[in-house]
């Protein structure tokens, strides 16, 4: 029960760049080439505003400045800290990211953890619902992830939305969910006493999944697999090399092709993008408005949180507040 926890808390930091991969069947090519400019609904301007920087102060007259910070879930094994990103956490009095990286030190987590994996186990075969062929593809997914091989002994008998939730997790070989930013931030915030918040919890998270038509979930399941593995390294290089510019761009691009390719996951997309970006960042403003008010805090969540007219930039500029570019950090 330790592992699953340790490992849920993990999965529910994510939201990948392209947390979407691909098993479904292919068009033939000139299908493919009718298919040049998809729309993806929501439609969004990714390149709004310019992402010069992961590092942006929010200000407003009569309270602390506090910073938002664009982060990437993963990172290289035995990745630790950069200065400069120790520096501008010791410059705040509190962090607050996603979700509870560290549930383990909050009892209060820790049993509403327990709960979900509780709730997350299904009397129905998943294996039934996705065929011999794609449940042992996403199985062997599983396994080859050293930090989620467990979960490939569970997931037969867990609900579609509960193993999805989990997908997300899955990464090429050479990375890790430990040293993501979020977490590495999180540990050096615990070390140095900081008060640690959260912008929402496992309930949150898992009601948003829990809630979505079972078929949209198996159809993302059935999207699962290394399809994506040399765009997340190469949107990772970006990241790392501090080339945050180009991770709008990289990202659209991906999702066009991917649409273009995969038509029938093109549901899956949407969802992400009206769900797990649009909607869980209106849901954040307020939060973020009422906790910077009081002290100078960093918040960190992933970067494309940051981007398009609905990212989190531009909504609290609508809201009056300034959110300036800073000298961009390299965070490892």
């Amino acid at each position: 029960m330790n592992k699953l926890l340790s490992l849920l808390a993990v999965c529910l930091a994510i939201v990948p760049l392209s947390a979407c991969k691909q098993e479904v069947s292919e068009k033939p090519a000139a299908k493919q080439e009718k298919a040049a400019s998809v729309v993806i609904r929501p439609e969004l301007n990714l390149d709004t505003p310019k992402l010069t920087s992961n590092v942006w102060k929010i200000s407003k007259s009569g309270q602390p400045d506090s910073y938002l910070v664009g982060t990437i879930h993963i990172g290289k094994p035995n990745a630790t800290l950069s200065k400069d990103a120790k520096n501008l956490l010791a410059s705040a009095e509190q962090l607050v990211t996603e979700v509870d990286t560290l549930p383990e030190l909050n009892d209060a987590e820790v049993q509403k953890h327990q709960e979900l994996i509780r709730n997350s186990y299904s009397q129905d075969s998943l294996r039934s619902k996705l065929g011999d062929k794609n449940f042992e593809r996403l199985q062997q997914d599983f396994m080859k992830n050293p930090e989620l091989a467990e979960i490939a002994l569970y997931i037969d008998y867990m609900h579609p939305w509960a193993v999805s939730i989990f997908s997300l997790s899955l990464h090429p070989p050479g990375y890790s969910n430990h040293t993501g930013v979020d977490i590495l931030l999180s540990k050096a915030a615990q070390e140095s006493g900081k008060k640690r918040l959260a912008l929402e919890d496992v309930t949150d998270i898992s009601q948003m999944f829990a809630s979505q038509p079972e078929k949209l979930m198996i159809k993302m399941l059935m999207t699962v697999n290394e399809y994506n593995d040399q765009e997340i390294k190469h949107l990772f290089d970006l990241y790392e090399k501090g080339n945050f510019a180009e991770l709008p761009l990289a990202e659209a691009e991906f999702e066009q092709e991917f649409a273009q390719k995969y038509p029938d996951a093109i549901p899956v997309l949407s969802w992400e993008r009206s769900d797990l970006l649009i909607k869980r960042n209106q849901i954040w403003l307020p939060k973020i408005k009422e906790i910077s008010a009081k002290k100078k805090t960093v918040f960190a969540v992933g970067i494309m949180h940051l981007m398009s007219e609905q990212g989190l930039i531009e909504k609290l500029r609508k809201d009056g507040y300034q959110v300036t570019p800073e000298p961009s950090i390299l965070m490892w």
